[in-house]
């Protein structure tokens, strides 16, 4: 079941959320996650892969959101149908598209479409009742050096309650230069 959110869950973990009714925002639960970090010196290449089901009773329009100070390389969002939404840059004109095709005087979209900085947002339209949507997100980060003489990535999987319905694996590869 999808789970209601509060606060401000953009920037806990990425996600698919969703407007429903007075101003409010849910969030689709994912059945897998896995997490794949390649490791170079000073900079990591993360790829996300997600695996939803649109368990609402109703077709959605959604937005994807990643917390990131990172640069995202490529998005990719793939509908048991076929359809296909394939981006790494999401114009404004697609915000607006997204929030004229909700309710009339539904406003929690608003949010979801606000300049907020490091949040990668890239809108999916349509997402048919029990569609399940595969999503791939790759992002390159610069590691922040240490004093303690290690670099760091932090991995922003702080998921409300409900919303993991499915594993979590994290995989790392470390190249060394050699």
């Amino acid at each position: 079941m999808d789970s209601k959110i509060s606060a401000d869950p953009l920037l806990g973990a990425p996600g698919i959320f969703y407007p429903e009714g007075k101003g409010n925002i849910r969030q689709l639960p994912f059945k897998a996650l896995l997490i794949e970090a390649e490791f170079y010196i000073g900079q990591a290449f993360v790829t996300y892969r997600f695996q939803y089901k649109n368990t609402t009773k109703k077709n959605i329009s959604a937005m994807f959101a990643l917390p990131t100070e990172g640069s995202v390389a490529h998005f990719q969002a793939v509908f048991q149908d076929g359809r296909m939404v394939d981006t790494a840059i999401v114009a404004n004109d697609d915000f607006e598209s997204l929030k004229k095709s909700s309710k009339k005087g539904d406003e929690s979209l608003g949010r979801l479409a606000e300049p907020i900085p490091d949040l990668f947002r890239a809108p999916i339209q349509n997402i048919k009742k029990g569609d399940t949507i595969d999503v791939t997100v790759q992002v390159l980060e610069e590691l922040e050096f240490q004093p303690d003489l290690r670099y760091h990535l932090n991995l922003r999987t702080r998921f409300p309650p409900g919303i993991q319905d499915g594993a979590i694996s994290i995989q790392f590869r470390i190249h060394t230069g050699r």
